[in-house]
């Protein structure tokens, strides 16, 4: 009886697991996000966690790309083949590095000036390297992620806070910027809570956009009114209406 012999996979390729289960983990109806989802600054792609896969779609001098731009972000990174789209450690560091991305994206402010938002996925990962990272695994220390309001409710609240205070409704270019001012100072102040020392917490949206009103549109606004609307929209949430 001949003698069996076991093949091992390549340690730096992604596993092939056994069964029904595609190699590596892929999904071979994933389709990668369209050129139309990037270029806009005020709308930013967001990765999900299948679109690791882009990386196996690309020609080998993207491939490339994407391996240099991560051995300049990542110090610690150094590919097990280069050129090569299933290279594990490569798929390591291109998943962190979208997560990444995704974080970077969401400061409206661009506190790093690292120019992200909006880019396409190799540029904004050639902007990554600009500040070195760790990777979010292990003992590193990653990252914090910014949690900020929703947008929608946002809006809403402003929007109902200019019609009971002016009497009407403000433009969207309006909105839009007490919305994105807003988000900066709740990830001003979570960067200041993560530094340490006394930091002030960010005020609610209704005294916010009060503020903002006052000074933005002071002739227009009826202060009695407007304290008395967003009373009524403290209770209305409070009751979860």
């Amino acid at each position: 009886m001949p003698k069996q012999i076991t093949i091992k996979p390549q340690s730096d390729l992604i596993d092939i697991p056994g069964g029904p289960t595609p190699a590596g983990g892929v999904n071979f109806d994933y389709k990668a996000p369209a050129k139309s989802k990037f270029g806009n600054p005020a709308d930013p792609y967001q990765y999900t966690n299948a679109d690791w896969q882009m990386l196996l779609s690309l020609p080998q001098e993207d491939v490339l790309k994407v391996q240099r731009y991560l051995m300049k972000a990542y110090p610690d990174f150094k590919p097990g083949i280069m050129g090569n789209p299933h290279d594990r450690k490569t798929i390591t560091f291109f998943k962190d590095a979208l997560g990444r991305i995704n974080q970077y994206s969401a400061d409206t402010q661009d506190s790093y000036g690292l120019g992200i938002r909006g880019k396409d996925t190799l540029g904004a990962l050639q902007a990554l390297g600009k500040v070195p990272q760790a990777r979010t695994t292990g003992t590193t220390k990653a990252l914090a992620s910014q949690r900020v309001t929703s947008p929608t409710d946002l809006k809403a609240i402003f929007t109902k806070a200019a019609q009971e205070a002016l009497g009407r409704n403000v433009g969207e270019g309006d909105l839009n910027r007490m919305i994105e001012a807003y988000q900066a100072k709740e990830i001003g102040y979570q960067k200041d809570f993560a530094a340490g020392g006394v930091v002030v917490q960010t005020p609610d949206p209704t005294t916010f956009a009060q503020n903002k009103f006052k000074k933005d549109f002071g002739t227009e606004v009826n202060v009695q009114k407007i304290d008395s609307i967003f009373t009524a929209i403290d209770n209305a949430f409070s009751k979860g209406q």
